[in-house]
This record gives structure tokens, sequence and C-alpha cells, in this order.
């Protein structure tokens, strides 16, 4: 049997939403880690951007939903919850959620510009596909104003490899803030098989992200273990976001 995995960043919880339903309609994914979503706290405003998980459920054929918040903020008169997802046509078992350092805030001012105070945790979904147990890893990673390792970036990468060693049947994907070049990501390949280290460029829809600095920097990838076996990988052009969707197939 085999399974699709697909990565995304929405990108500010889903300003390009319908593009995307229209994406995973033609893909049909098995598994969706996404990162940059808000959820409403009160459905009531009902406003698009912030209604992606539901709008995802309801048009994709991805039965379950694992949702990781990371703050609570206020976003155009609306309180939103931002973080990480992941859907599944398969059950969910179990799901937990780590942070770096900066723990939950209910009551974070979103800044506009500098995001390196924003918290971050690491997503772990744990998916039943027939009798094997997938473990799911989705992250957003520090951010800063360059793609450099720092010392907060280097113990996420520490805390990464920490959480997942002692699993089987690993894949982590996200947007790790920072390029694959890094001594941040060279750590966790210690551990995990990086398979978009050399497949592109840049990670990003260079069509919104048009700097000179972001058509050579690679941000987003997927690790898997040794032990998932890989049919396909690929990145895709899909306009879905100021990333790129990166699309595996995998064996069970």
């Amino acid at each position: 049997m085999k399974a699709k995995f697909i990565c995304l960043n929405l990108w500010g919880g889903g300003i390009l939403i319908d593009n995307i339903l229209d994406f995973l309609s033609i893909e049909k994914p098995d598994i969706l880690a996404v990162q940059e979503v808000y959820k409403e706290a009160d459905s009531s405003k009902n406003i698009k951007i912030y209604n992606s998980l539901d709008l995802i459920i309801n048009n994709s054929g991805l039965k379950y939903l694992s949702f990781a918040p990371t703050y609570k903020t206020l976003k155009t008169s609306v309180i939103v919850e931002h973080g990480n997802a992941v859907f599944s046509r398969f059950p969910i078992i179990s799901t937990d959620a780590t942070f770096y350092d900066l723990p939950y805030d209910g009551n974070f001012k979103e800044p506009e510009k500098d995001f390196s105070s924003c918290p971050r945790n690491l997503q772990h979904v744990v998916v039943r596909i027939n009798e094997r147990i997938i473990n799911i890893f989705n992250t957003h990673g520090i951010w800063g104003f360059d793609d450099e390792d720092t010392e907060r970036r280097l113990n996420m990468s520490n805390k990464i490899l920490e959480k997942t060693k002692d699993f089987k049947n690993v894949i982590l994907a996200g947007d790790f803030n920072i390029d694959m070049k890094s001594q941040t990501i060279k750590n966790i390949e210690k551990n995990l098989n990086n398979l978009f280290l050399k497949e592109f460029e840049s990670s990003f829809n260079l069509k919104y992200k048009n700097g000179a600095i972001f058509s050579k920097l690679a941000v987003d990838t997927v690790f898997v273990s040794h032990d998932i076996n890989i049919i396909e990988k690929r990145s895709s052009k899909a306009d879905v976001s100021d990333h790129l969707p990166l699309i595996m197939t995998f064996e069970i």
C-alpha cells in the first residue's frame, strides 16, 4: 500500500485557501502537515483564512485532524490561535506538542516584522495505517532576520533529535526557517534522511518572495527515518502559498 504525504506552509492562515483546496482535490494526499495556521477562537466572525482547518476537513476527504496551537492573538478584531496542524485520511491515535523555548502564550501581541518572539513547537501526531504506526512530526521553526545558526535554532535541532530518536517510522516536516546548509539542519540529518536537501535552490514561491535572498534559500523540507520506504518525492509549482508544497509518497 502507498500513502501520499504533503507539507505546506499555509501563509497567513491560508491567504490562497481557494487555490489550496483545488490543489488538494487534485493531489489527494493521505496525510497533510501544515504550518502558519490561524484558527478562529470564536467562529462567529467566520473569516475564511481563519477557518482553513474546517475548510480543508470539509473539502479534502481528510477525516482526522490534530491542531497544535503556539499562541493566541488578536488579528483584525478577531481572536485567533496560531499553530501547526496535521490532517490524515487514517486514524490519529495520539498527539502531543513540545515547545522549543518560549511557552504557549494566551495573550500574545503578534509583531509586524520581527517574529523571533513567537513561540514555536514540535507537533507529534501518531497515525495508524492498517496495523502500522507512523510518527508524524510537524514544525514551524524559530524565525530570524537571516538564515544562519543561532543558539536558539541549534537548541531547536537538539530538541527535535531528542524527541524523535526513540521512534520508528518517523516523518518530520515543516518550514524550519533556516537554510538547509546550516548546522541546525545538519544536526537533524545525523538521525534522519533529508529528502529535499539538494532538490531545489529555493523552497519559496518566487511570485510572492521576489527578493534576491529568497531565490537561493531553501527552508522547507521533509525528513524520514531509515525504515520509511520512499517511492517518490517532488516539489510543486502550484500557486497555493509563498512557500512551495513538498510532496512525497511512501510505501506501507
